[in-house]
């Protein structure tokens, strides 16, 4: 019929995807092989950047290819103009955020941008890696690539640690299934409350009061729970027992509404194991224990 647009099968799609790809995996190999040829000659040259550029696009894990770039660009970087160089560096930025947005989990893409700013820190804008990692966070919460960048950002560019505190307490409140941003705030209060054990002592009751809010509402999520184990081995002073029996309490009002909580269990029996309780005053709490996570029942057996 005259005037009616033909519609691919699906079949005809299928083939014409194999093609696309067959098309696409041949350029790559021979770019890659390109690259290798250039690498064993120790070919330095602006072409090759571009080449290792278009292969590491595809391939970002490849790290040889990193590896080479690196050594590429140490070679070139002394015939630039400073101009040249801070022209190279926000270029070089801007193609690594671009890999990075693609592949945030990659070890590569960070451990290049780290070295990036460490090599030429001069031309750096530290204001605008604070952004990144703000930006990559509220991709994935959870990037621990990304936090420990941040954490090395933060500290290169003086970033006051309250501020940061501040920062990972947004990120939980975001979503209390956190690893990373818990684990940032234990790494940070003892740097903000290095010459103030009083202080410390409160942001950890003021923090035991945000953790339960998060098992609180996710009693199966063991990150709060991780934290909150953290927090008790951080408590100190007199009223150490006294807080450690609140604790107590609170867990078992939670474990009277999940019995079957893993976490809640072990929660209990652990804090009872640190007041030197008698073991026949937990023993019903490992009996739980082993009857809802069989998998570890020697590690329980051994509390």
């Amino acid at each position: 019929m005259h005037n009616v647009r033909k519609v691919k099968t699906s079949e005809q799609k299928r083939l014409e995807q194999i093609e696309a790809s067959k098309a696409k995996a041949i350029s790559y190999l021979e770019m890659r092989d390109s690259l290798i040829q250039k690498i064993t000659e120790l070919e330095y040259s602006e072409d090759t950047l571009l080449l290792c550029q278009k292969v590491i696009n595809q391939t970002p894990e490849t790290y040889p290819f990193w590896n080479f770039r690196r050594d590429a660009i140490l070679a070139l970087i002394p015939t630039y103009t400073d101009e040249d160089k801070l022209d190279w560096v926000k270029k070089e930025l801007n193609w690594n955020k671009s890999l990075i947005m693609v592949r945030p989990k990659s070890y590569w893409c960070w451990f290049h941008r780290q070295w990036i700013v460490d090599n030429f820190v001069e031309f750096c804008d530290w204001d605008s890696e604070i952004q990144l990692c703000t930006l990559a966070l509220d991709y994935d919460h959870r990037n621990f690539h990304c936090w420990n960048y941040r954490r090395y950002v933060a500290i290169q560019s003086n970033v006051l640690p309250v501020s940061e505190l501040a920062f990972t307490l947004r990120k939980i409140e975001q979503n209390f299934s956190n690893y990373s941003a818990w684990h940032q705030r234990s790494y940070l209060l003892p740097k903000i409350y290095k010459e103030d054990p009083e202080g410390l002592q409160t942001a950890i009751k003021e923090d035991l009061d945000l953790v339960k809010q998060a098992f609180y509402t996710e009693p199966d999520d063991q990150s709060a729970w991780i934290y909150h184990r953290w927090l008790i081995g951080m408590t100190s002073g007199p009223n150490r027992e006294k807080t450690i029996l609140s604790e107590i309490e609170a867990v078992e009002e939670l474990l009277s509404m999940e019995p079957d909580s893993k976490w809640c269990n072990l929660t209990v029996a652990n804090l009872l194991k640190l007041l030197k309780k008698p073991r026949e005053e937990y023993i019903h709490y490992i009996e739980k224990l082993i009857l809802i996570d069989p998998m570890h029942k020697n590690y329980y057996q051994e509390m």
